[in-house]
């Protein structure tokens, strides 16, 4: 059949219908939670970096979503650095968004 180009629409209908929003993220800040790459160890410095970590590493797909600066490209690179150097995977992609958003 036709191959049809993903909308936010599209996107935003999924997550709301799998009902995954709503799991109990119990308090994995309890947990030790942390990327090792041969560079050394990275943790991470707050709760929220903690739940974010979590969820890339039990998760195919995560979103991380909030503002400019807060360590979200740097904790998932560096969970995708972790995932290459255990050959998990065989390659990484980074794709950033085509319109700017403020940052250099």
């Amino acid at each position: 059949g036709e191959i049809k180009e993903i909308e936010p629409d599209n996107v935003h209908l999924a997550i709301t219908e799998s009902k995954c929003l709503e799991q109990d993220t119990a308090n994995v800040w309890d947990k030790e939670v942390y990327i090792k790459t041969r560079r050394g160890v990275i943790k991470p410095r707050n709760q929220n970096q903690s739940q974010y970590v979590a969820n890339i590493l039990m998760h195919d797909i995560c979103f991380g979503v909030g503002p400019a600066g807060t360590g979200k490209t740097y904790l998932a690179v560096a969970a995708a650095v972790d995932a290459l150097e255990r050959q998990e995977i065989r390659r990484i992609l980074l794709t950033r968004p085509a319109v700017e958003a403020g940052e250099k």
